[in-house]
């Protein structure tokens, strides 16, 4: 409350009267105030798009899209099993595939859920690290599943972001 009471003080003690020739207007003044130090900036980031190839989603049928989604989330259970069981770091790691849901828990660091969603014919991925994702099917590439919005692809991301949890590389398939 106090805060709020001050912030209104300085708006009201910096307001300028104007003088016409037939009116009084009252207009607030706004001063630039310097950054605080140690306060987040935008100087130096970098806002071009990103180098990954721009993916097109490809047609397919539902039996096709079985098939593909079917074969990578098998893929991908196979990786993560595999890297659950030799990876450092990963000792209380959890893989689980149950109704074509699957669960891979990385300790302290949450739990990742991958399923297919045949209605719109995608893979979806819920990341404790970079939130949800839905990921469509391209034939580039040799085929693989790829978010729309930064056409990185769901192998690429779980590479990354379980790298960075383990601090070495992983080849998850997908």
């Amino acid at each position: 409350m106090l805060p709020r009471l001050l912030a209104r003080r300085q708006v009201i003690s910096s307001v300028r009267t104007l003088s016409t020739a037939s009116a009084r207007i009252t207009a607030p003044t706004f001063v630039a105030r310097p950054r605080m130090s140690g306060a987040p900036s935008l100087a130096g980031r970098s806002f071009a798009s990103s180098s990954r190839t721009n993916y097109e989603k490809g047609e397919l049928s539902m039996s096709k899209y079985h098939d593909l989604a079917d074969e990578s989330m098998d893929r991908l259970l196979e990786s993560l099993e595999e890297i659950v069981e030799t990876a450092e770091g990963a000792e209380d790691w959890e893989v689980d595939y149950s109704s074509g849901v699957l669960t891979l828990k990385v300790g302290e660091h949450g739990t990742y859920v991958i399923n297919k969603q045949p209605p719109n014919m995608q893979i979806w991925l819920s990341s404790p690290t970079s939130g949800p994702k839905r990921y469509d099917y391209t034939n580039d590439d040799g085929g693989l599943w790829f978010y729309t919005r930064d056409n990185q692809s769901l192998k690429n991301l779980l590479d990354e972001e379980l790298k960075a949890i383990l601090g070495k590389p992983v080849d998850v398939q997908a």
